[in-house]
């Protein structure tokens, strides 16, 4: 019974044996098709968590920018800030100077006209004409 029924099995492959074989390079095209798409799957996954991790990165990077930007711009507000008071401190000096010096000239002037004008040929290199 045994051999009976491999001759049997045996008769029906040599019969058989185009449609067997179509069968069977269909199941390995349908098993290599499935492991490419896994394959694709994977890459697919791999590249999308690479452009995840490089937008993060980014990110990050912006974000670092971001606060050095602005970490200078309050440098320099403080230091206009304080150029600003020396400006307005040395502004002022110079008012003051310059009043001390037209009262101390008008001084001169209406008392001794001579130095005054030594003064200012030593100061501006200009000579007195009468």
């Amino acid at each position: 019974m045994k051999q009976y029924i491999l001759q049997y099995i045996f008769s029906f492959i040599v019969k058989n044996w185009k449609a067997i074989t179509i069968c069977i390079l269909l199941l390995a095209l349908f098993a290599k098709t499935r492991y490419d798409m896994v394959l694709i799957q994977k890459a697919q996954d791999v590249s999308q968590e690479s452009l995840k991790n490089q937008i993060s990165a980014i990110q990050e990077i912006q974000e670092e920018e971001m606060r050095k930007r602005e970490q200078a711009l309050e440098e320099y507000r403080e230091r206009l800030e304080i150029v600003e008071e020396n400006y307005d401190f040395a502004l002022r000096d110079l008012e003051l100077t310059t009043r001390e010096d037209k009262k101390k000239y008008i001084k001169d002037f209406s008392q001794d006209k001579q130095s005054l004008i030594e003064a200012f040929e030593t100061t501006y290199g200009f000579t007195y004409v009468p």
